[in-house]
């Protein structure tokens, strides 16, 4: 099995002083011992960017590395499709586990370096300087503002650390994919001769969170998109994840399916620290040519084998 994966900031963000709010991860990502595992996992998560999820880029650098565990000891716990006996049973445990174990760990970030009120005034004093447009149509001043945000905080502080999750674990027997969220998750033949996206974020649900779905929200459970189904070990498979700051980059699908069949091909002909530095650069470029210039993302796995 191979993987690869990259992220940068992009120039909103860089330009706004921001940090960067997204997180990518995979495996094996190039260990020559790891890619003899039966396995590769990915996983891309976008920190909302607004000044009430301050702590975002946090929440997806833990969803990232939650989510690699769990996806781990479910390759390892059942190596073969057959062994799962009940697969809509394992998706709800695998979704409650995910959903406990970032909640868990954002309790413990917490407690570790709790908010303090200076933190919501820094936050307020960022956002503010850069032209919030909250600057022009809010009067009760900074201290209020403060007091808002500290109450939205204290009602819900997993909120401080919301993102998105879109992760693939590809075995030889079998994939599973979970998003919440926007970005997109494509299931590919690395002939190029059929794509297929497994859940695209249509951004039309208008819950209490806004455009996008999130771990920090209390209906996350629900909006949870999940997908399990076998697969030959001789069946070519790829599998590419990207965030937001990708998919949305792209007029047409079609335009982002060119784009993954360059990667790949460049990917399976370079070696691995060289094939890293080009897709770090080619999500640069498409960051920087798009109206957002968001933070991008991408994770890519392959059972090469079947090469």
């Amino acid at each position: 099995m191979k993987s690869v994966h990259a992220s940068c900031i992009g120039d909103a963000h860089v330009k706004s002083k921001k940090p960067k709010q997204d997180d990518a991860f995979s495996f094996p990502n190039g260990d020559p011992e790891a890619e003899q595992k039966p396995y590769a996992i990915g996983i891309v998560a976008d920190g909302h960017g607004s000044p009430r999820y301050f702590r975002s880029h946090i929440g997806a650098d833990i969803a990232t590395k939650v989510v690699f565990e769990i996806l781990e000891h479910v390759a390892n716990a059942y190596p073969l499709f057959e062994n799962i006996t009940d697969h809509q049973a394992l998706i709800k445990n695998i979704k409650v586990t995910i959903l406990a174990k970032w909640a868990k760990a954002v309790r413990g970030h917490l407690a570790d370096q709790p908010v303090t009120e200076h933190d919501f005034k820094r936050v307020i004093k960022e956002n503010a300087v850069k032209g919030d447009a909250n600057k022009k149509t809010d009067k009760t001043g900074t201290a209020e503002r403060v007091k808002k945000l500290q109450a939205d905080h204290e009602k819900n502080p997993y909120k401080t650390y919301g993102t998105t999750l879109l992760a693939t674990l590809l075995t030889r027997h079998y994939h599973f994919s979970i998003q919440l969220g926007d970005g997109m998750i494509i299931m590919y033949d690395p002939s190029y001769a059929e794509n297929r996206v497994l859940h695209q974020n249509d951004l039309q649900h208008e819950g209490p969170h806004g455009l996008t779905d999130s771990l920090c929200t209390t209906d996350a459970y629900e909006h949870m998109y999940a997908t399990f189904e076998p697969c030959d070990n001789d069946q070519r498979i790829g599998f590419f994840l990207c965030t937001d700051g990708v998919s949305e980059a792209f007029d047409r699908n079609e335009s982002l399916y060119a784009n993954i069949k360059n990667i790949t091909k460049a990917y399976l002909s370079m070696a691995h620290t060289e094939a890293v530095e080009a897709i770090t650069e080619w999500i640069q470029h498409v960051s920087s040519r798009s109206l957002a210039k968001d933070d991008a993302s991408l994770a890519l796995l392959l059972n090469h084998e079947a090469f």
